[in-house]
C-alpha cells in the first residue's frame, strides 16, 4: 500500500445513497465463502478511506489470518483494530465497537462457517466480492 493512492477505488462511494453519509452506526462486512477474492484488501482500504473522510471507524477482523488487521496496524494508527474468530468473541467485540464508532468495517474468514455467518448477520451492509471467470473478462 504505497501512499494513499488506493483511495481512488472508493471515490465511487460518493454515489452511494445519502443514508450512508447520515448513518449514525453501521457495520459493513466483506464476506464470501471463498478465500482470495479481495475481502481483506477491500476492508482495509474502506476503513482507511472512511477514516480519511473524518469518520470514526474501527476494523473488526474475524479471519484467522488477520491480514486486514495487520495492514491497518501498519498503515493507519488512528483506526481501532479488533480481532475475533469465535462467534461469542465476535458478538462481544461488535457490541463494544458499536458503542463508540460510526462505522465498523469487518473482514470475514474465507470459508463458510459460524464466524462468517455471525459477522454477516450482524452487518447492515454485506459486500460480497467475487473473482471474475475468464468469460466475464471480455
Amino acid at each position: 500500500m504505497g501512499g494513499r493512492d488506493f483511495h481512488a477505488v472508493f471515490q465511487g462511494l460518493r454515489g452511494w445513497p445519502g443514508w450512508v453519509y447520515r448513518a449514525r452506526k453501521m457495520m459493513i462486512v466483506m464476506t464470501n465463502t471463498k478465500g482470495g477474492v479481495g475481502k481483506s484488501t477491500l476492508a482495509a482500504h474502506l476503513a482507511i478511506w472512511l477514516f480519511d473522510q473524518g469518520r470514526k471507524v474501527a476494523l473488526l477482523d474475524t479471519d484467522e489470518q488477520a491480514t486486514a488487521a495487520a495492514w491497518i496496524e501498519r498503515a493507519e494508527k488512528g483506526i481501532t483494530v479488533a480481532k475475533a474468530t469465535m462467534v461469542d468473541a465476535i458478538r462481544r467485540e461488535w457490541k463494544k465497537l458499536q458503542a463508540s464508532y460510526e462505522f465498523i468495517v469487518a473482514d470475514s474468514p474465507g470459508s463458510g462457517g459460524e464466524a462468517a455467518q455471525a459477522i454477516t448477520l450482524l452487518a447492515e451492509i454485506a459486500h460480497i466480492p467475487l473473482r471474475p471467470k475468464d468469460p466475464y473478462l471480455c
